[in-house]
């Protein structure tokens, strides 16, 4: 699981730090700021932000989550599971 960010979205930052905190061992969780890495954010064709994406298990493909509303660690959770 990754999450995807831009400036605007860093308000969010908290919440996805807890999540990765209670979360730790069941997923691998990483973050990228596409101000900052945009040529990943390019390549990866991430549009809006924030974005959750799930990598699952090859050959599944990858599931974006929408957090835009709220961010719900059990919702997510659920989702990504």
């Amino acid at each position: 699981m990754i999450y995807i960010l831009d400036g605007k979205s860093s308000q969010l930052a908290s919440s996805y730090k807890t999540f990765s905190s209670d979360n730790k061992g069941i997923f691998r969780i990483g973050a990228i700021d596409c101000d900052e890495q945009a040529k990943i954010c390019e390549k990866e064709k991430v549009s809006t932000f924030p974005t959750v994406r799930v990598y699952p298990p090859f050959p599944i493909p990858t599931n974006d989550i929408d957090v835009s509303g709220k961010f719900d660690s059990k919702s997510l959770r659920a989702k990504a599971g």
